[in-house]
């Protein structure tokens, strides 16, 4: 056993001398140089990228904040189209409709004028015509003889219908004794002639 414990004791110093050698080695302190400059860096990094995201977060609720602004006044400027356009669109269709029936009653009184320019002496022709018919119509008597009595109704009849005023319906019979025989009013027709 003493011989396990003297092996045991140059193993701990074996490793004792290495482990401080390996401490003083060039190479492992520009290691762990190099180690605590990347863990600054990677601090460093993380604390950038954190940042960095925060600014992101920030600009992206400000953009959305933004949108939703501009998003609202459309929407207030369409609310505001709506209540006044609707309105505004039926009276302009209204005012429309009533700027063409104008439009369209001066062109039918523009064309009718020009016919009637056109026209004027047939017109004029037929006022007098028309004025010479209703004299003759409400003044002239008018003497209707006729073989028999039918005949002379309907005669009568139709010049009434005519809107002649004084028609006088009589019959004429023939004597046989004289060649001029002799005319009779009808009754209808004498009671007429009473009244005038």
């Amino acid at each position: 056993m003493k011989l396990y414990r003297i092996f045991l004791i140059f193993l701990c110093t074996v490793l004792w001398i290495q482990i401080s050698l390996a401490k003083t080695d060039p190479e492992i302190k520009a290691l762990e140089e190099r180690i605590s400059k990347l863990e600054g860096y990677k601090i460093d990094i993380t604390t950038q990228a954190d940042a960095r995201a925060e600014t992101l977060k920030n600009q992206v609720e400000k953009d959305i904040r933004d949108g939703l602004k501009e998003i609202e006044d459309s929407k207030e400027t369409l609310d505001l189209l709506v209540k006044l356009g609707i309105p505004l669109t039926i009276g302009g269709f209204i005012l429309g409709s009533i700027g063409v029936f104008f439009y369209i009653k001066k062109l039918v009184t523009t064309r009718i004028a020009s016919i009637i320019e056109k026209k004027r002496d047939d017109i004029v022709r037929l006022v007098e015509t028309e004025t010479f018919d209703n004299k003759l119509r409400n003044n002239k008597k008018i003497l209707v003889i006729s073989a028999n009595e039918e005949g002379s109704e309907r005669i009568g009849t139709f010049l009434r219908k005519l809107k002649f005023k004084y028609v006088l319906c009589w019959v004429f019979r023939s004597n046989d004794a004289s060649d001029f025989g002799q005319t009779v009013p009808l009754k209808r027709s004498y009671n007429y002639i009473k009244k005038l």
